[in-house]
């Protein structure tokens, strides 16, 4: 019994669409590979535990290295605002990395609100 035309014909476009996503798929595998094996070499990328590969003081890419070089690029001193605009950080999380490293004498405030590396 022959099957009809039009289920033979689904059926081949089924069969090349799914190469051509295997296709695609194997070229999106490659390149996340790439893309992984670039970010944990800068450390950007959580090791098995959990920590990044780099732990020496502050990490890179940390928020708070972010933030320490935020103050760090700042000639007269940089406010909570302008941290949190420019790291893209919420209040919360600036205010917990500033008081530690104030805590660690790491920054100093240079007036109210603003700080400065110490």
């Amino acid at each position: 019994m022959a099957r009809p035309r039009k289920e033979i014909d689904l059926k081949a476009m089924a069969k090349k669409r799914h190469e051509e996503l295997t296709a695609r798929r194997e070229m999106i595998d490659a390149e996340l590979k790439s893309i992984a094996k670039y970010l944990k070499s800068v450390g950007a990328v959580k090791g098995k535990r959990g920590r990044s590969e780099k732990t020496d003081g502050a990490r890179a890419g940390s928020a708070t290295a972010v933030v320490l070089s935020a103050i760090e690029k700042s000639k007269k001193g940089i406010s909570i605002d302008q941290i949190m605009e420019q790291t893209g950080s919420g209040r919360q999380t600036v205010n917990g990395i500033l008081a530690r490293m104030k805590k660690e004498e790491k920054i100093k405030t240079a007036s109210r609100g603003i700080y400065i590396k110490a």
